[in-house]
């Protein structure tokens, strides 16, 4: 008869981890519970008898099964990877401090925490969708480094608590996490590194060109300074900061470091060949190039470039992505031809069916804008009727990659807004009902534009309209939306120009309309600013309605 010893425990409880199925994860516990209650009988020879075949030659001893720091691993990487949540990141943690008091005791159990152990716990709570995930991570972290000096956290600890700081909005956290890990014991890894580069340029709007400059030294520095080598996805951080930093030559800057990745790929080095994301992010930079002219053909050469490249083998094909990308690049050029060759590259994808939401919503965006001329003149409006009949194509499809969403229906609103066609105030509005009645909530940009629409009522037979409009339109925002500072600017235009022009009238249809408000807004100062915005657009001469505003 062959007895159950602790590897035929181990072998059956790590088959059922591996195979990540949660009913298995649970037989896989309870087998681990079961073993410190199995007894184990182990033939032992007795050297005084050993050359007698008298019975008394062998002696039997007892023992019981407990189970390894290995066994114990496996089952919190279970908990931690087959079903993540609260509850099983709790057990994970129950496990951990069980392990730590048989250490402690001395009872002779082989059992002792490890990083490996420590990672798994980590892993746990991060994956668990916990409020308090990233703190019970971080005391972790803290624990395993004050208590058990002995033990190095690894990267991957490091790495998903970054992550969910990362996550949360806290860069500032990740930084300190990242210097606490070079000046410990552990050697980061690529990851890690790409990490504190996205911490670094969290809120590239807000860095000056020296700062994002630092930053792309740090990249190109990765294997002297910390000796890990640079992924696409470490280029892809400081491309994707590049284009939105909204800096001098941001397009040029970060078309460089597409130009390293591809010289290094063909040089051999594959884990820096860019990929789609990589295209997308230049191709974004190039859309948002304010002074520059030639965006369209400049996009246009850059996608030719990704084909190449995908000819030779060193990259993926151009993505739907990347072809929105283009599309939007083309549609702010303002190169001769550019719109149409839009059409050209929107009208290939619909038919190759490559086309998705944002697709539709950039070639809508596309009807939606205004061309002034250099005295400030509009010399061209949108066409909301061309916007109007891309959004029904969307409606009427029945492939959900091309549904209409918030952005569809509020580009639309924006393109009536900026239109001079007749109704506009109450075709913007009749979108916004559409919106709601297809149960999509609507965003405070599609509130914003109705409201643009009536303020940019010129017609007087349709001002009386434009303001029951812009009454009912201040009503519905309590339910969909939170109003901001554009929604009270257009409103006091709107009122400037659709209201009687008898001052004090205005001035009291005003102030009713700012206190029915008021509770929405959570800047104090708020009433007090738009009063003088509404005194500056008429006499200035102070009402008394407003006093008690």
């Amino acid at each position: 008869m062959t007895h159950a010893n602790e590897e035929n425990y181990h072998s059956v409880i790590k088959a059922c981890i591996l195979s990540k199925r949660y009913v298995n994860l649970e037989k896989a516990i309870i087998l681990f519970e079961e073993m410190p209650n199995i007894v184990t009988i182990c033939p032992t020879q007795n050297l005084i008898f050993a050359d007698d075949d008298d019975d008394d030659a062998f002696s039997c001893t007892e023992s019981k099964l407990y189970p390894n720091t290995q066994t114990y691993d496996l089952v919190l990487y279970g908990l931690a990877n087959c079903k993540p949540c609260v509850k099983n990141a709790q057990r994970a943690e129950s496990l951990l401090h069980q392990m730590i008091s048989h250490h402690k005791s001395g009872s002779g159990h082989d059992c002792h925490p490890k990083s490996n152990t420590f990672r798994q716990v980590v892993s746990a709570w991060t994956k668990s969708s916990s409020k308090h995930a990233l703190q019970n991570a971080q005391r972790l972290l803290d624990m395993m480094v004050v208590d058990f000096p002995s033990i190095t956290p690894d990267s991957s600890t490091y790495n998903a608590i970054m992550t969910l700081y990362l996550r949360q909005g806290n860069p500032e956290k990740v930084q300190q996490l990242f210097t606490q890990l070079i000046e410990g014991r552990t050697k980061p890894d690529s990851y890690s590194v790409n990490l504190m580069l996205r911490a670094r340029a969290f809120r590239p709007n807000q860095l000056t060109i020296d700062e994002m400059e630092e930053i792309e030294d740090t990249l190109l520095r990765m294997r002297t300074q910390y000796d890990v080598r640079q992924t696409c996805q470490s280029y892809n951080v400081i491309i994707d900061a590049w284009a939105k930093s909204g800096l001098p030559n941001s397009a040029f800057r970060a078309e460089d470091l597409l130009d390293i990745m591809e010289k290094q790929c063909r040089a051999g080095d594959m884990s820096v060949a860019p990929d789609a994301y990589s295209f997308t992010s230049v191709l974004n930079a190039i859309s948002r190039a304010k002074s520059q002219i030639d965006k369209g053909s400049w996009a246009e050469n850059l996608l030719e470039r990704m084909k190449r490249m995908h000819d030779e083998g060193l990259v993926e094909a151009p993505t739907t992505p990347v072809y929105n990308a283009v599309l939007n690049a083309l549609i702010t050029s303002n190169e001769k031809g550019a719109h149409n060759k839009a059409k050209s590259l929107f009208a290939e994808m619909a038919a190759s069916q490559t086309a998705n939401t944002r697709s539709y919503n950039i070639m809508i965006k596309s009807h939606s804008t205004i061309i002034e001329n250099g005295y400030g003149t509009l010399t061209c409006y949108s066409k909301p009727s061309k916007a109007k009949a891309l959004l029904y194509q969307m409606e009427q499809n029945n492939d959900t990659k091309i549904a209409p969403d918030a952005y569809s229906y509020a580009t639309l609103i924006l393109a009536y807004s900026r239109s001079n066609v007749k109704r506009k105030a109450m075709k913007a509005f009749g979108t916004l009902r559409k919106c709601i009645d297809a149960g999509i909530k609507p965003t405070t940009h599609a509130f914003n534009g109705v409201l643009a629409a009536c303020a940019h009522t010129y017609v007087d037979e349709e001002k009386v309209q434009a303001f029951t409009i812009l009454i009912n339109t201040l009503i519905m925002i309590r339910e969909w939306a939170k109003p901001d500072d554009t929604t009270y600017r257009m409103l006091l235009k709107a009122c400037e120009r659709l209201l009687p022009s008898d001052e004090a009238k205005k001035a009291q249809v005003v102030s009713l309309v700012l206190r029915e408000l008021k509770y929405q807004c959570n800047d104090p100062n708020f009433h007090a600013s738009m009063i003088d915005k509404f005194m500056t657009m008429n006499s200035g001469n102070k009402v008394a309605i407003f006093s008690d505003v």
